[in-house]
């Protein structure tokens, strides 16, 4: 399973996408980091980490689920879409409300359980449903 890691907003940000890379590698997923949305890369997944302290923070993490939605929706929904992060662990029920294009959201401290919400989207390969 090949999963896409994009990092917005904060230095935190960084930090939690290495761990959370460490995590997916552990089981047995492919780390794709920085991802772009016309590159080659045939992803499975993606997860973005998200800001939402500040409204420009806002506004590119909205964006960026926007477009990699967009993605998914040309893949005919092969690609799964996770967010993570500030924007994600504060506005979770809308997010999810308004984009049905996301699969599953982990807030700030939920990365462990990231391969569970993978798995249970249906990539059996990463994670083999354990958490954490």
């Amino acid at each position: 399973m090949r999963v896409g890691i994009v990092t917005l907003g904060c230095d935190k940000n960084t930090v939690d996408n290495e761990h959370l890379a460490g995590l997916l590698d552990e089981a047995g997923c492919e780390v794709v980091p920085s991802p772009s949305l016309d590159g080659p890369e045939e992803l499975d997944a993606v997860v973005i980490a998200t800001c939402g302290f500040i409204c420009d923070a806002k506004e590119q993490s909205i964006s960026c689920i926007l477009e990699w939605g967009g993605r998914k929706r040309e893949s005919g929904g092969r690609l799964r879409l996770f967010v993570t992060g500030c924007l994600a662990q504060r506005y979770a029920e809308e997010l999810l409300a308004e984009m049905p294009e996301i699969d599953g959201i982990a807030g700030v401290g939920q990365l462990e359980s990231l391969s569970d919400l993978l798995w249970r989207a249906g990539a059996p390969h990463c994670g083999g449903g354990a958490s954490g």
